[in-house]
């Protein structure tokens, strides 16, 4: 690699990089909005899953059947939610793994790639993985995405992306 490639991947990403990460990005995104459906799902039953109701001889405007239909109907939105948001997860990750394929199988940047975005990790755990320091993991990281900007397919996906976000 000559010195001025290799000066490529200690600078910034360019624009089309950043939104190559965007991109990438989104099984990840899709993941963690789906971890605080089932957080906050979890929560909620916790919540009213020892409240009982109060028989004080006091007459009320609502009996505890009202709260308890009202708790279950918005856990079933809530779990709604979360099938949606596995279904998303699922397509973003066939998304990214059809643009992934373009990387040769066995090149490092295939494998800290597929470890960023795919294995979520961070990266002090990227470069254990790969045994590799952070910031070799990192040059092979912007490697692997400027590689895959090379594909006119790649970039054909991402204008369609950049699309979709604007509207």
């Amino acid at each position: 690699m000559s010195e001025k490639t290799n000066e490529k991947y200690e600078l910034a990403l360019s624009e089309d990089a950043r939104v190559l990460d965007r991109y990438l990005m989104q099984y990840q995104y899709a993941i963690q909005a789906k971890k605080i459906l089932e957080n906050r799902m979890r929560r909620i039953s916790s919540d009213f899953a020892y409240r009982s109701p109060s028989f004080d001889g006091m007459p009320k405007a609502s009996g505890p059947s009202d709260w308890n239909t009202a708790i279950i109907y918005r856990l079933s939105e809530i779990q709604d939610r979360i099938r949606q948001q596995v279904e998303k997860a699922s397509k973003s990750l066939a998304d990214i793994m059809n643009i992934i394929d373009f990387l040769d199988v066995n090149s490092l940047e295939r494998k800290v790639i597929e470890s960023k975005y795919i294995d979520m990790n961070g990266w002090v755990e990227l470069g254990r993985v790969n045994h590799a320091s952070r910031s070799t993991s990192i040059r092979y990281w912007k490697k692997g995405l400027y590689q895959l900007l090379e594909y006119k397919r790649v970039q054909e996906i991402l204008k369609e992306y950049e699309g979709r976000r604007e509207v």
